[in-house]
This record gives C-alpha cells, structure tokens and sequence, in this order.
C-alpha cells in the first residue's frame, strides 16, 4: 500500500538515497508560513548541495525561521550530517 501525506501526494521512499537535504521550522512557527520546510532526498551529489545553499541563503535573507542540514548516508546505512 502506498503511503500518502496530508495532501494525498505519495510519500517517497527516502532509505535509498545518497542524501538529505532538511529544511526544519524553529517551535512557535507555522509550516503554512514558510514555503521550503521539508525535505528531499536525492542520488545526486550537485542537486542536494544546490538545494542546500539555496535553502540555506533564503532562511537568512527572508523573515522565515528555518534551519537547513545536509545529510549523507554512510556504510551502515545511516546518515551523517555534513552541514548545518
């Protein structure tokens, strides 16, 4: 069965990518209010670190409280974060 979020778009499975790229809100803000809170994972090393400084530069030029993290996933199958 496919899993499916809130808005009824698919949830993909993300155990199999290379990286993460995570754009968290800071407590006491609303997801409606930040356009890039969320996550993607990707096999492509130039995507997740273009994502990553883009996220990045819009959480510190706009009013948005938001932290961005790269992560990279290791031998054992976990992930390591890169950069915060």
């Amino acid at each position: 069965m496919e899993r499916l979020n809130n808005a009824g778009i698919p949830i993909a499975d993300a155990e199999e990518r290379k990286y993460i790229v995570v754009s968290r809100l800071f407590d006491g803000f609303s997801a409606a209010a930040s356009p890039c809170a969320g996550q993607v994972a990707t096999n492509s090393r130039l995507l997740a670190y273009f994502l990553y400084k883009r996220w990045n530069r819009f959480s510190r030029t706009h009013i948005y409280s938001t932290a961005v993290m790269l992560l990279k996933r290791n031998e054992s199958g976990l992930y390591d974060a890169i950069k915060r």
